[in-house]
């Protein structure tokens, strides 16, 4: 979910009746919204309702900290990683559904995921594998 300005860069909240002005400006988080706004239009596995797909969790080592999922629809897929703490974290994911090849959406490094993989997070830091196979880009 995002908030109207928020993409903007914009630092208070909007009147919820009154009219307020957006002033758009560069900011250094605008380019996270705008991969992330790609990804959502071109990657099926992430539209809305039965159009994309489910949610499914990897089972991972490090459950108290880390929550790993895909999503999946027609060849399209988007795997994510999270660490929810404030340490760094090395976390080894497995499930026999994602393997592949993929790119992470914010080094653009690519990966040959197998049934078993880990990998080393920063605090609060995470990794977004896609692959976009479907016909429909």
């Amino acid at each position: 979910l995002i908030y109207s300005g928020q993409e903007a860069g914009l630092d208070k909240s909007l009147s919820f009746f009154d009219k307020d002005l957006i002033f758009w400006k560069e900011h250094k988080i605008g380019e996270l919204y705008k991969k992330l706004f790609c990804l959502k239009h071109n990657n099926q596995a992430l539209w809305n309702g039965k159009y994309g797909g489910e949610m499914v969790r990897i089972f991972n080592d490090c459950t108290d900290n880390v929550i790993s999922f895909y999503r999946e629809m027609n060849g399209d897929m988007v795997i994510s990683i999270i660490n929810f703490s404030n340490k760094s974290i090395k976390v080894k994911i497995q499930s026999d559904n994602i393997e592949g090849k993929y790119l992470e959406l914010f080094s653009d490094k690519e990966y040959i995921l197998t049934g078993t993989n880990s990998f080393s997070l920063s605090a609060w830091g995470y990794l977004l594998f896609t692959r976009n196979e479907s016909k429909n880009q």
